[in-house]
């Protein structure tokens, strides 16, 4: 079964500063980001697609793409989660 895209209009309410944290401008939660959820966020912001976002992670930090793919996977279904 194919998982759904994240909804990159939601991602977009997530406002990110300088030191990874990550403001989320419809529930007024905060949530902290490691370096490569903060990229992968960025990304998934610009409207890549999740495939798109493994590939740039894995040469970025100069790791596995399966590795990264599952990490990313987690990711999103998190975001999914905490943006309804």
């Amino acid at each position: 079964m194919e998982r759904a895209a994240i909804d990159v209009k939601r991602t977009k309410d997530l406002v990110l500063s300088k030191d990874g944290a990550a403001f989320d401008t419809k529930t007024g939660r905060t949530y902290r980001l490691n370096p490569s959820g903060e990229i992968a966020l960025r990304l998934l912001q610009e409207g890549l697609p999740e495939d798109e976002v493994v590939g740039r992670l894995a040469a970025h930090f100069a790791q596995r793409t399966a590795v990264v793919a599952a990490a990313t996977e987690a990711f999103v279904d998190q975001l999914r989660r905490y943006l309804p």
